[in-house]
């Protein structure tokens, strides 16, 4: 059985400009687009929903970063006012009648789609679509931009260290990410249980420089409060970007035993990371979306919702032809996911693919039927 964790919420303190804990839960908010109206997510775990808020500092890596379609027409299909760009909602998901028109639809779906000769309940991470989507891009490191070795103060100064780090989430907002990684070497010399140190691994993590965010990960302090669970989790984000996903797995497994040589249920604490992920698609950080469905996938390779979920997070980033491997596999493993149908209607009717869109929306139609976009689609495909 899982322990039923209740990790501190990271949030950035104006006044002090560094990250403090609550042990308040904060509250789920509604969802504003229809491609987030999941209803599920109300009863997430509290460690889980702090690992999906977003922070200053993630927020101005992201706007340095290529933005998400949000155009007004889709491929000469212009979007009437008021309509969400996008969807990835159940709404509700009703058993399919056998042999009805969805039925028979989503078998055609999961005909079409590419397969791993396997069945659902026996695929494994070694069969899953690539995973290693982005060249590794190796920068400077802090010896670089310090001129000198990185070298950790004998005697340290959290207030120096945090007026540092201030001093690099300014830079970050500016758009000066050479003098932010610069301030960020500065804070981590001066206390290396600061932010910094966890702040510079999943800076380059994000910049697919994964060697040094791997060092930095391994240097987060075991006594920096949560920011060592986040530094586990953060390594195992590395390794899936890398294509380890054995030694991902191993990364996040670790983190859920309640003492050595337990085992923890890998399908569980993937069907969390679906909810905090479905939470993470309401909100703007695509790539932190991407992250949480990865360790989904990995964990639990047979649950469709996360891989049509990292689908659906790809396909924000223009990722567009993994984000169609990943939607084929999820209708593969399970033709009666509503997120599943739903994300491939929403890729066919993209690639102007009419006649596959049509047959699809016969499902999504019948396993989401108040789902407001799958609406949309009907008429757009009329």
């Amino acid at each position: 059985m899982l322990p039923d964790t209740e990790t501190a919420v990271e949030t950035l303190s104006p006044d002090h400009g560094s990250f403090q804990q609550s042990s308040e839960r904060p509250p789920i908010a509604e969802l504003a687009e229809p491609d987030a109206a999941i209803d599920s997510l109300r009863g997430m775990n509290g460690w889980l929903l702090g690992a999906i808020l977003l922070t200053v500092f993630g927020l101005a890596v992201l706007a340095l970063s290529s933005g998400r379609d949000t155009g007004t027409t889709r491929l000469g299909h212009p979007l009437s006012a008021g309509e969400a760009p996008d969807s990835a909602s159940t709404d509700t998901e009703q058993p399919t009648t056998p042999g009805s028109k969805a039925a028979v639809s989503a078998e055609k779906n999961a005909a079409l789609a590419p397969t791993t000769g396997t069945s659902a309940s026996s695929k494994t991470s070694a069969q899953l679509p690539s995973l290693a989507l982005r060249t590794p891009k190796p920068g400077d490191t802090c010896d670089d931009l310090l001129g000198r070795p990185f070298t950790p103060k004998a005697s340290p100064k959290p207030a120096t260290a945090q007026a540092l780090w201030r001093q690099a989430l300014n830079a970050m907002m500016r758009g000066k990410v050479q003098v932010a990684q610069k301030q960020m070497c500065l804070s981590a010399e001066w206390n290396q249980s600061g932010p910094a140190t966890y702040g510079l691994a999943e800076f380059l993590m994000k910049r697919a420089d994964y060697a040094q965010a791997l060092t930095w990960a391994a240097r987060v302090r075991n006594d920096a409060q949560d920011a060592s669970r986040r530094a586990r989790e953060l390594t195992g984000d590395i390794y899936a970007q890398e294509g380890k996903l054995d030694d991902a797995r191993q990364a996040w497994l670790g983190l859920f035993a309640e003492a050595p040589g337990d085992a923890p249920i890998a399908s569980e604490i993937a069907a969390r990371y679906v909810k905090a992920a479905k939470q993470a698609l309401s909100g703007k950080d695509d790539g932190l979306t991407e992250r949480i469905f990865r360790r989904a996938v990995i964990l639990d390779p047979t649950n469709a919702d996360s891989a049509a979920g990292l689908a659906i997070a790809l396909r924000r980033q223009k990722l567009t032809v993994p984000a169609r491997e990943w939607v084929s596999y999820a209708v593969s493993s399970n033709p009666q996911s509503a997120l599943a149908q739903i994300e491939l209607l929403e890729q066919q009717y993209r690639a102007n693919e009419i006649e596959q869109a049509r047959a699809t929306l016969l499902t999504a139609q019948e396993l989401a039927p108040k789902n407001q976009r799958v609406a949309f689609l009907a008429r757009a495909l009329k």
